[in-house]
């Protein structure tokens, strides 16, 4: 067995802490799937900020062996030579767990351990990252002086260097405390994962969230787990598992459960779809000519424009079908250049596409969000883009309210209701197929890093995607049309 079968890494460490067999899974599971180009992305940003946080120590020394043996014995070196004040990716084995401290810092007779995150606020998640890092470091004899996170600084304005980018952040008395529970089960966690026998598989809440549920654990053949029901809390799922139910077919009819969970429960059961009384009236509020509209941003860690803050959400695309009052269906749309800063560009030109009468489908309420950005951003055109705004009707809203299928597993995203509604329309043929990929790939262009002979196709394949959102929106009206009249007939 090679050395790096033979430890425990952070990610598997803290994977088997809410599931041992989903840690076990991630251990040996030799399927690896490609990245994603949005996850690439945020490698490459978190990259960035790493190399930040390690150009503020000027005499650091970068321990960057990959092999874990060389990267022990370099760091162990360091460690006693009384010269060396800072040691970045220092490496450290307590019994089969291994762990890297992005900063270790030489104070007196002890060292102060800093984790560099690429997150503005601090959460229970990051405290446990820095806590297994200190848990290893610890197990070992060190004398850990203090525990800190630097975290992405809000106030901090891209090529602006009036507030730094990251500010550290005290975590040391909770993260002591938390270190101290990892190490009451880590021997019991090391000997689970690096088992040739997988342990065996409970249903745990994190079920909803692991990729290896429904293919190598307890939800193969499971085809509506109890937590496709939506927004189902902790408590009500450990009641059903307490009572023996995983299945949503199974769930009592006399099971506490919110309007719409039991709405979604009982067509689970049924195999058909329910209309609610009530689509056919809302519908009709929306006024003619109707405009369909989705906008796509770019967000990231360090953005791509002077002057904004991390993670600043740019709006750089949008696609607009416009139906009229004879039923002719027209289609507008917006795309930046991408060098240069275009929120102005971008709220100005669909001012003057989106005219001054008719109702604005949107999907969520992701388009006001970013529309109240905008008036925060230009206030002289406030008063203009208020009135956009009041046109807002949000699809996805009234399909939460009035419509259960059970081809939409408990959800409401276009993603899903889509197919289950129009079937043979989907995402599925598109060359970006989703928004996170969308984000991505207008980073690249906004960066210069597609080349010259690929910007056209990449553009054509950005305004592709935003098209079909917007015109699925369409389609999905007319369904829903047709479903609010069945339903009216039948009353």
């Amino acid at each position: 067995m090679t050395e790096i079968h033979m430890v425990v890494s952070k990610h598997i460490f803290l994977t088997a802490r809410k599931c041992r067999t989903m840690g076990w899974h991630v251990r040996h599971n030799t399927q690896f799937q490609d990245a994603t180009l949005v996850e690439i992305v945020r490698r490459e940003q978190g990259q960035v900020v790493h190399e930040y946080a390690r150009s503020q120590y000027k005499n650091g020394v970068f321990v960057d062996d990959t092999n874990i043996s060389k990267a022990l014995k370099l760091t162990a070196e360091l460690m006693v030579d009384p010269s060396c004040e800072v040691i970045f990716e220092a490496c450290f084995r307590h019994g089969r767990c291994v762990a890297r401290a992005d900063i270790l810092i030489r104070k007196n007779d002890g060292w102060i351990v800093e984790e560099v995150k690429s997150s503005k606020s601090l959460k229970l998640s990051l405290k446990e990252d820095i806590a297994y890092t200190v848990m290893v470091i610890k197990g070992l004899g060190v004398e850990i002086k203090s525990a800190k996170l630097k975290l992405v600084n809000e106030c901090y304005r891209v090529g602006v260097e009036i507030e730094p980018l990251l500010k550290p952040v005290d975590v040391t008395n909770e993260v002591f405390e938390i270190a101290d529970d990892f190490e009451k089960d880590r021997n019991s966690i090391e000997n689970d994962i690096l088992s040739e026998s997988c342990p065996d598989a409970e249903w745990k809440y994190v079920c909803s969230a692991c990729d290896y549920f429904a293919q190598d654990c307890i939800g193969r053949g499971v085809a509506s787990p109890i937590f496709q029901i939506p927004r189902i809390g902790r408590k009500k799922f450990d009641k059903l598992i307490e009572l023996g139910i995983t299945e949503i077919e199974l769930v009592p009819k006399d099971f506490k459960l919110s309007e719409r969970q039991s709405g979604v429960v009982e067509v689970v059961k049924s195999g058909e779809m329910h209309v609610k009384s009530g689509m056919k009236e809302a519908l009709e509020e929306w006024c003619n000519p109707i405009h369909y509209l989705d906008f796509e941003t770019v967000s990231t860690c360090i953005p791509v424009y002077s002057g904004l803050s991390p993670y600043t959400q740019i709006p750089t695309q949008y696609s607009m079908h416009v139906r009229s009052c004879k039923g002719s269906l027209d289609h507008m749309e917006y795309l930046a250049e991408g060098s240069s800063d275009c929120r102005r560009e971008f709220i100005e030109t669909l001012l003057e596409d989106v005219g001054c009468e008719g109702s604005i489908v949107v999907y969520s309420h992701f388009e006001n969000t970013t529309l109240t950005n905008l008036q925060k951003w230009f206030s002289d055109l406030s008063d203009e883009i208020e009135c956009v705004k009041a046109r807002l009707v949000d699809m996805e809203k009234l399909i939460r309210e009035f419509v259960y299928h059970p081809g939409f597993y408990g959800r409401t995203s276009i993603k899903v209701v889509l197919p289950a509604l129009v079937p043979g329309m989907d995402y599925s043929k598109l060359e970006i197929s989703n928004g996170d990929d969308a984000l991505a790939m207008f980073y690249r262009l906004a960066m210069g890093e597609i080349h010259p002979d690929s910007v056209e196709s990449t553009r054509l394949a950005l305004m592709e995607y935003c098209k079909l959102d917007t015109l699925a929106m369409v389609r999905i009206h007319d369904v829903l049309i047709e479903l609010a009249n069945q339903n009216s007939k039948k009353i």
